[in-house]
């Protein structure tokens, strides 16, 4: 390796270092990495590798094999061997993905991660960590501010959520490959980032690129953006922790009416959304449902409203919101 390469890696090591330290996120309990064989993960593993040899904590590695592609098992082979090769530990596991209502890409995402999970609860290790880069954060929150996501969605991508972290939001794509050309070792090229069937890859290939064309890199924009509200939704978790309610071990929620009439509609609009995680139904396209409900708060009558997997209940005194089976979307009054 050249000496403008390695100052370059060493660069790379010491920026994702401080990023750990600025998030407050701390690897000591062992780290499992997730390696698809592409230039992100392999970069992840290489940097990882390294900050491990610094801080003195475990890490090891873990290749997901969907079998969706004929190249899959070759792949899962190459990837065994290039972190065995460089003195690492690589876990495999081989999954089966079926659809059932929802997207292929989704269901292989949820597989995928209960898998490295899994993998992660029986080495004993604290985080799954993920190749996310600055240029993933930017697609996610373009995706989701055209989908009509509100200001949660578009914090986008958080740097840790509870058992996964994320070091590398702040490196560009284009690094990340210089990083991984470092380990001399062949890379996997997923054909399917390319294929403009797929969302990201459509947005990747055509919107961004026209959009650059006329404001010029947005990325680091988009990602500040991202920064920026995470940094006004911890403030926005903080108040709705002040709200009295109560989590029973039915999978119910409540609160006092009155305390969520005091809130802006936004902040009882994200009540909800925090009632509906913490119940284990987490709503997808229900914004609608979402700030009906905000309203209906304020109405001097009871109500009921379906949403999720959940019954939200508005009494004269109360508003519940209790789990039941999953269903799709509806409303009534």
């Amino acid at each position: 390796m050249s000496p403008r390469a390695d100052r370059f890696f060493e660069r790379v090591v010491r920026r994702t270092a401080q990023f750990l330290d600025r998030h407050a996120i701390d690897p000591s309990g062992g780290w499992l990495v997730a390696v698809s064989g592409g230039a992100d993960s392999m970069a992840l593993w290489r940097i990882a590798a390294a900050l491990a040899a610094q801080r003195g904590f475990v890490v090891q590695a873990a290749h997901v094999n969907h079998r969706l592609r004929p190249s899959a098992e070759a792949e899962a082979r190459q990837v065994g061997a290039a972190i065995a090769g460089g003195g690492g530990v690589c876990h495999r596991a081989d999954v089966s993905v079926e659809a059932r209502g929802q997207g292929l890409e989704a269901a292989a995402r949820a597989a995928r991660y209960r898998a490295l999970d899994e993998i992660r609860r029986r080495q004993g290790l604290a985080a799954v960590v993920t190749g996310h880069t600055a240029d993933d954060q930017a697609e996610t929150v373009l995706m989701r501010l055209l989908a009509g996501s509100g200001l949660n969605g578009l914090a986008a991508m958080r740097p840790q959520s509870a058992t996964l972290v994320r070091p590398l939001l702040w490196l560009r794509r284009g690094e990340a490959l210089r990083v991984a050309q470092g380990l001399g070792v062949p890379l996997v090229d997923d054909a399917s980032n390319r294929d403009t069937r797929w969302l990201r890859a459509r947005l990747r290939a055509e919107l961004l690129p026209a959009i650059a064309a006329v404001f010029g890199d947005v990325v680091p924009r988009l990602c500040a953006l991202a920064d920026e509200i995470a940094a006004t939704d911890s403030v926005v978790e903080n108040l709705l922790r002040q709200v009295p309610g109560a989590l029973d071990r039915r999978g119910q929620v409540s609160a006092p009416r009155s305390a969520l009439r005091d809130l802006p509609p936004a902040l009882r609009a994200r009540w909800l959304l925090a009632a509906l995680a913490a119940i284990g139904c987490p709503p997808r396209r229900a914004r609608a449902t979402v700030d009906r409900f905000a309203r209906l708060v304020e109405a001097d009558r009871r109500f009921s409203l379906d949403v999720s997997g959940a019954s939200v209940r508005g009494g004269n005194l109360e508003v519940q919101v209790v789990r039941r089976a999953p269903c799709v979307i509806v409303q009534k009054t």
